[in-house]
This record gives C-alpha cells, structure tokens and sequence, in this order.
C-alpha cells in the first residue's frame, strides 16, 4: 500500500512538528515549506536548554543558593570545605580550635561591630581592640592551624574516626594533608576557613537600608564584610 503524502495525509497531521530524532514515514518528505529549518532550530534550543541545566551556576550564586562549600585556591590547589554543621563545631570544640574563641571573642562585640560598620576609623579601632584580646587571650597549640584547616576539609565521619582512635591519629591525618604547604598558603586556608565559619551564620545576601545623608530618604548598600583576623591561629 502506498503511503500517504503530505498532501493527502489526514488534517491533524498536517503542521505538526514531530519531536527531533522521531523520523517521519518517509524522510523525504516534510509537513510544510521550511519545516526541515524549524525542526534543526528546535533541536539546537533543546541542545541548549540540557546544556545550560547541566552547567554549575557561577561560584557566588552557588555559594548563595545552593549552599555548596566554599573553595580556595592555595599551593596550586582547589580546596573546598566542607558545610558548616553541629558535627563541625563539636569537632572544633574537641581538638580546642582558636577559633572556637576567636568567635566567641567576635560575639562579645557584634553590637559594636554593627554601630562601627559605618565609620572606617571607629572600626579600625574597635577591629584593633578585638585583636589585642585575641592575641592576649588565644593561645593555640603547635599544630592549632593545621588541625583546624583539616577539620575543615574533612567530612566530620572521617574527623570523628580519628579522634575515637587517639587524638594523634587526627593530628598525623592533619599533617600529613597540611604539613608540607608554605606558611602563606596555610594562612591563606585559615582566612578561608573563618570567613566561611563566621558567613554561615549570616544570611548569604545581607542587604539593609541605610540612611542616606543629605536626602532624608534610604538607599540600599552591602554592608562591609564581617572583619577576620589573618589567621585562626592568631
């Protein structure tokens, strides 16, 4: 039996765009003048739309949306830690992190620090001011940085095995992760680790109004990151 062609083919068929990669009954044929163009046209916006849905949203907004880890990249290296979580914060509490003080230090002056945020002078001394506490007050162990880093980019499971094992077998794990990195790039882990500590307390987009001068009325602005020390191990 011959097949029908495109003339002769039954009124609902007529003008409808089959899905791409369905062949027709005969591939000689099309529907209508310029269909073969809609249909590859089609196909490239399909193309597209899988594309863009299997790409990573760009760092910050992943950061902001989908509360991946944050990366650093220190030795040549992309490190990402790993979320912040009650397990995390246990485990910094067990190996006595000077960061668990350095942020309590931190909470004693967040009122301060909210009233200063205005003013670069009045918080550049009160930023001095916490640093000379810190530094009187924190005084972390040898292996302090390092073990805190690790505690960072370990899954808290891992951190806990170490530690139910001997509390060397977490501070060999740490060196033998950390030990060899430069002084900088340690540092550099450091700073990271406290931003993303302290950022996780806060909302990821921390917008308010704030009086402009001269007007009466409010403008919005991004209030000035959150001061960290240079390094969690003071």
């Amino acid at each position: 039996m011959k097949k029908a062609s495109a003339s002769t083919k039954p009124a609902a068929d007529v003008g409808r765009l089959p899905a791409p990669g369905v062949p027709m009954d005969d591939p000689t044929e099309t529907p209508y003048p310029g269909y073969a163009r809609e249909a590859a046209a089609l196909a490239a916006k399909v193309a597209a739309a899988k594309r863009s849905q299997a790409a990573p949203l760009p760092g910050p907004l992943r950061e902001a949306f989908a509360g991946e880890p944050r990366r650093v990249v220190a030795a040549g290296k992309t490190w990402a830690f790993e979320p912040v979580c009650a397990w995390l914060v246990a485990i910094l509490v067990r190996i006595e992190s000077p960061m668990i003080g350095i942020i309590r230090i931190y909470r004693e002056y967040s009122e301060e620090l909210k009233s200063a945020a205005s003013s670069a002078s009045a918080l550049g001394e009160l930023q001095n001011r916490m640093a000379v506490r810190i530094e009187q007050e924190i005084r972390p162990a040898p292996d302090a940085a390092l073990e805190t880093v690790f505690a960072f980019l370990t899954p808290a499971e891992k951190c806990q095995e170490l530690l139910d094992i001997n509390r060397l077998e977490f501070t060999v794990a740490a060196r033998k992760l950390l030990g060899k990195l430069h002084p900088l790039d340690l540092a550099k882990l450091e700073r990271g680790c406290g931003e993303h500590f302290s950022g996780s307390f806060a909302t990821a987009l921390n917008i308010g109004p704030v009086p402009a001068e001269n007007t009466g009325g409010e403008v919005f602005l991004a209030p000035p990151p959150e001061p960290m020390t240079d390094s969690v191990g003071g």
